[in-house]
């Protein structure tokens, strides 16, 4: 780390200027380097606070080393993702302006290992546990490293990340929530018990192949997430038909069978069952999401344990 940068971590805040210097510094040659970002990330870390620019300037470089600079454009490699968080660290160390750094970052990928994708989330678990009350900020973090890369390589919410959703909707319940967030539960829940099929990002190893194809492409990837979480599972089927990629007949034939798939099964029933009575409580979140459901299943009743919670 350089002299200006040790000049800076030691005053623990990042002025408006000192972000034009760095401007200077680190894109003055239009490349973010290794050296560069690790002194960054270690800025970051020890100094969150700042003027406005900060933050912003902080995404930007993130999303141009680990995102931009690497072909093919959009795809972070295993060996950037390892970068990162060695970089980062424990989960727990990683304080707000760095989620929202790499919340930029996320934002700005076609696709990130899902290595990534899992230390973001932890590191948003224990930010909101931390502060034992999920806001409105939260809220974007959680849907940006859920939607934004795809899980799993899956359009649907994993299991993994179901849990993950009712583990954090368990250990912070609060009237103080955010009422985004008990809209975001539901609907993420009920996208992982109904939406079975989705949209699958290539490979990189794919991507470099047809690179060109990709680069000639003008599929709206924000659209097609932001379509998905907007209305429920009809958005869903919606957002599948609208894809203008060479998917869209394969898409369109995945969607009339997950409409056939999307009455509870027995199994999806009894795991939803113990986890909403798990904690012994039923709160806001959950009976939205089961009164979604019932809105969902249209004219088949829901399952009686299940209604059995409203």
């Amino acid at each position: 780390m350089n002299a200006y940068m040790k000049a800076l971590t030691s005053q623990g805040f990042v002025s408006t200027e000192d972000v034009l210097r760095m401007r200077r510094r680190v894109f003055g040659d239009q490349v973010v380097d290794h050296a560069e970002m690790a002194d960054l990330l270690k800025l970051a870390a020890v100094a969150p606070d700042g003027d406005t620019g900060w933050q912003q300037f902080m995404g930007e470089a993130m999303a141009d080393f680990f995102i931009r600079q690497a072909e093919p454009r959009g795809y972070m490699s295993e060996e950037n993702a390892d970068f990162l968080i060695k970089c980062l660290g424990k989960p727990w160390a990683v304080n707000g302006a760095l989620i929202d750094a790499m919340v930029h970052m996320v934002k700005h990928a076609h696709k990130v290992p899902q290595k990534v994708i899992e230390f973001g989330l932890e590191a948003i678990r224990e930010s909101v546990l931390s502060d034992a009350v999920i806001d409105a900020r939260d809220v974007e973090r959680i849907r940006t490293f859920l939607f934004a890369a795809g899980g799993a390589g899956n359009v649907a919410i994993t299991r993994e990340e179901a849990e993950f959703l009712f583990d954090l909707n368990d250990a912070v319940y609060s009237a103080s929530n955010d009422p985004a967030w008990a809209d975001l539960f539901m609907k993420a829940i009920a996208n992982h018990l109904m939406a079975h099929i989705g949209y699958l990002p290539p490979t990189r190893r794919e991507a470099l192949r047809r690179d060109a194809w990709l680069k000639n492409q003008k599929a709206d990837i924000t659209g097609f997430f932001g379509r998905m979480t907007q209305g429920g599972f009809r958005a869903i089927i919606d957002s599948y038909q609208r894809q203008p990629s060479p998917q869209g007949a394969l898409n369109e034939r995945r969607a009339l069978e997950a409409e056939v798939a999307r009455k509870l099964s027995a199994e999806e029933t009894e795991w939803l069952v113990d986890r909403i009575k798990r904690d012994g409580l039923v709160n806001d979140a959950e009976e939205a999401l089961v009164a979604h459901l019932r809105v969902l299943q249209g004219e088949t009743p829901l399952p009686e344990k299940l209604a059995a919670l409203l």
